[in-house]
């Protein structure tokens, strides 16, 4: 026997649905659907509320999480930029050697501009009151210092590398 209501099957003994709890009228009258017909359905409202909600929704403890791990990868990728161009300087190879300088100097630009972003991202989501996402602010953090530190030696050993360049070349070699 099927229930009248959601189309389950129950017990021909039973007086009630153990599904959806609905009487049942006619014992007698009532045959199982052929095997072509499917059991009419009908969707409850208290279902259709309890499915929206619970609902998936967005995480906020990864909010900004790709542009804090970008400033944290472009910052390590900055110094060994820097490493590689001061061995391409020092085995003559001034072009490669400037022009990887110069990446260099683009990748701690581009850190330092990810990562404040980041630390602001976790300051907005903080103030909404929504998830923090600590890993975002700690990623962003380290970008900005990677990037400070890469910025220095740039700064200190770039411009004697710059210089003693452009005396090299100046002086034919």
């Amino acid at each position: 026997m099927y229930c009248s209501k959601c189309g389950k099957q129950i017990d021909y003994e039973s007086t009630v649905c153990a599904e959806c709890v609905a009487k049942m009228a006619n014992k007698a009258g009532e045959s199982a659907p052929s095997a072509d017909v499917a059991p009419v359905v009908a969707a409850a409202p208290e279902v259709t509320h309890v499915i929206a909600a619970s609902a998936p929704q967005a995480n906020t403890r990864m909010l900004g999480f790709g542009k804090a791990l970008a400033s944290t990868i472009l910052s390590f990728a900055s110094i060994f930029l820097f490493i590689f161009s001061l061995v391409s300087i020092a085995t003559f190879l001034f072009g490669l050697g400037i022009f990887l300088l110069l990446a260099s100097i683009a990748a701690i630009v581009i850190s330092i501009i990810f990562g404040i972003k980041s630390i602001k991202t976790f300051i907005v989501a903080k103030k909404a009151g929504t998830g923090t996402p600590v890993a975002t602010l700690v990623l962003g953090i380290n970008g900005i210092v990677t990037a400070a530190f890469s910025a220095l030696y740039v700064i200190i050993f770039g411009f004697a590398v710059v210089v003693t360049t452009i005396a090299l070349l100046g002086s034919g070699v």
